[in-house]
């Protein structure tokens, strides 16, 4: 039995759970282009074989330990150029609700993660679907590690490792479901400097100086924060340059 999520506006009122599938993005990306699924629906899986991550990396979790769901929106309202607020507004609420466990430190990491104690603890992928020139929807997919103990050579954690405490899976899902219902209503609203705000405020390594790499090799740099496109500012030398999703990495 699974917790019906009254609480909710509209998130999670209609919810599939899988024992196992591919990617629960591919499988609501899927009933949303057969027309079977409605805003708000929710798709959650005990595992994923081909679960996807940002610059087609790879989600591994163990079987029934964590969350991984994806949300459908329909955000019709938001410009084309403006999509990557979609993921900045999950990251907000994804963060808010770890947030709420009392972990020392909780953190975003650009673009798409969220970090437990210097370890990744979360990660988001957004896709959308266009018709001519408006999104006519969009499938925003979470993997949360929360009960899983051993994550082997990966530099990974979860809240029962950083709390010492086992979680309820649904207990998780409803926070979340919950906060990113506010942040939508929030992105509705046109409020992006409240979007930004929350994001810069909780932005790992902002405005301190680090080792990064990109085409030209490793440089130290300060970062300080992201700007109108979604890309990220980094002060370099004598100069401020600004990187998309696949230009930078971070070493340390």
């Amino acid at each position: 039995m699974h917790k019906f999520f009254a609480k909710t506006l509209f998130a999670g009122k209609n919810i599939d759970y899988l024992p196992d599938c591919h990617s629960t993005n591919d499988f609501l990306l899927q009933l949303a282009r057969q027309k079977m699924a409605k805003e708000g629906h929710v798709v959650v899986a005990d595992y994923q074989s081909h679960g996807k991550g940002q610059r087609g990396s790879s989600w591994v979790s163990e079987p029934g330990k964590n969350l991984l769901f994806s949300l459908l929106i329909k955000p019709s309202f938001l410009p084309l150029d403006r999509q990557y607020l979609l993921t900045l507004m999950t990251a907000n609420a994804l963060h808010q609700a770890l947030a709420h466990w009392q972990v020392d430190k909780v953190e975003i990491k650009w673009p798409n993660d969220i970090y437990l104690n210097n370890r990744k603890a979360a990660g988001i992928l957004c896709e959308s679907s266009l018709m001519g020139h408006r999104m006519e929807y969009a499938v925003l997919g979470m993997g949360v590690n929360l009960n899983q103990r051993d994550f082997g050579d990966v530099q990974a954690t979860s809240l029962w490792n950083e709390t010492g405490q086992q979680v309820i899976r649904d207990e998780v899902l409803e926070q979340v479901l919950l906060l990113l219902e506010k942040w939508y209503a929030v992105l509705k609203d046109g409020n992006e400097h409240e979007l930004y705000a929350y994001y810069h405020q909780h932005l790992r390594w902002k405005d301190e100086r680090r080792v990064f790499r990109d085409a030209g090799g490793e440089f130290s740099g300060t970062l300080r924060g992201i700007d109108e496109k979604g890309c990220l500012v980094i002060e370099k030398h004598d100069r401020t340059v600004c990187y998309t999703i696949k230009e930078l990495i971070f070493i340390r």
